[in-house]
């Protein structure tokens, strides 16, 4: 959890920030239980009242694997962040 706040996020804001320095604000959406149950639609309409809201504790999803869904950022910037 909270690597969330100081590792993900502002790792990603930091890749997404112009090369004028201007700060971006990437939102991040941890999953819960019950957004298994929902479609991806449904969890990324969440999105933006969700941001970095954690789920309580022992109510994490757990996924065999992290998923990371970029939308709308330039491919050298997904790249980057990546890397």
């Amino acid at each position: 959890e909270d690597e969330l706040e100081t590792l993900v996020a502002p790792l990603l804001e930091d890749s997404f920030a112009g090369g004028d320095g201007s700060a971006a604000m990437v939102p991040v959406r941890v999953l819960d239980k019950a957004d298994m149950k929902q479609t991806l639609q449904e969890v990324l309409e969440s999105l933006q009242e969700m941001d970095s809201v954690l789920p309580r504790a022992g109510d994490e999803a757990v996924v065999a694997r992290p998923m990371v869904i970029f939308s709308g950022w330039p491919p050298e910037r997904m790249l980057a962040a990546v890397r």
